[in-house]
């Protein structure tokens, strides 16, 4: 969550007199009682780079009990609007098996489509699903930890959100032709190549309209020729589209590939 999102909440807030002076009492002896053990644990649990007027408002939001605020991996809220309904998937639905995946070659991953490229670590991922005209469609979400930007907007430290081509499930990510990508889990490290989502990309029921953006930042085409992902098996990618990675098994190689093609 942005900082302007916290502190826009934390102005709604209204309390009488009395309330702000027991909140006051509370930001202090909480403050006080922070040990070096305890800030430690925080960086670890924060994507964000705490300063003293936001750690305050954050200690003043557990107070009040917003638990969302302390919890980056999961968004406060999904954008159900109208009669569309968006939920967190606990359920998935069979694959449709009558989809078509495109198949793209190294040529095409690096000139058809317009993209951030990342370096990072996943930091979480779940299942969402949206409802609208009759339809349900389910997405897996990652949140992923930027170590390093070889093109975008992004910094060091700051997150991004990614809508994958399908769910999680038993450790996998569903694609709509029954293909079976390797799963990102937290922890995973990797090369993100990411389609940034813009207005033309949204869901309609022909009454409301809420863009992807609302839910994440970016989409990725495929996780085999726009993830390269170190998992405990060895890097995972689609190795016969890039004949340069074919013998590749670090992702300082990979780093510096990608970014030798978008450079070049």
């Amino acid at each position: 969550m942005k900082n302007e999102k916290i502190v826009a909440t934390y102005e709604k807030v209204t309390p009488d007199d009395a309330a702000k002076k027991r909140m006051l009492e509370n930001i202090m002896q909480t403050c006080s009682k922070q040990t070096s053990r305890k800030v430690d644990f925080m960086k670890k649990r924060l994507s964000w780079k705490i300063v003293a007027p936001v750690a305050a408002i954050l200690v003043l939001a557990m107070v009040l009990g917003i638990p969302q605020l302390m919890n980056p991996g999961k968004p406060a809220s999904l954008p159900s609007k109208g009669n569309i309904k968006f939920s967190f998937a606990s359920e998935l639905p069979p694959p449709d098996i009558n989809a078509i995946v495109a198949i793209f070659t190294e040529d095409e991953v690096f000139t058809m489509f317009e993209t951030d490229v990342y370096t990072g670590t996943v930091k979480s991922v779940q299942n969402i699903q949206v409802e609208y005209a009759g339809m349900t469609e389910v997405k897996g979400i990652a949140t992923i930890t930027v170590a390093k930007t070889l093109r975008g907007g992004k910094a060091a430290g700051e997150t991004v959100t990614v809508m994958l081509p399908g769910p999680v499930a038993d450790g996998q990510i569903q694609g709509p032709d029954m293909s079976v990508y390797p799963a990102m889990k937290a922890g995973d490290k990797g090369v993100f190549m990411l389609v940034k989502h813009d207005e033309n990309a949204y869901w309609d029921d022909g009454e409301t309209r809420i863009l992807f953006s609302e839910v994440a930042e970016y989409s990725v085409i495929d996780t085999q020729r726009f993830i390269f992902l170190e998992t405990e098996d060895g890097l995972e990618f689609a190795r016969d589209t890039f004949p340069a990675l074919a013998t590749a098994t670090t992702l300082d190689e990979v780093e510096t590939y990608v970014a030798g093609k978008i450079n070049g």
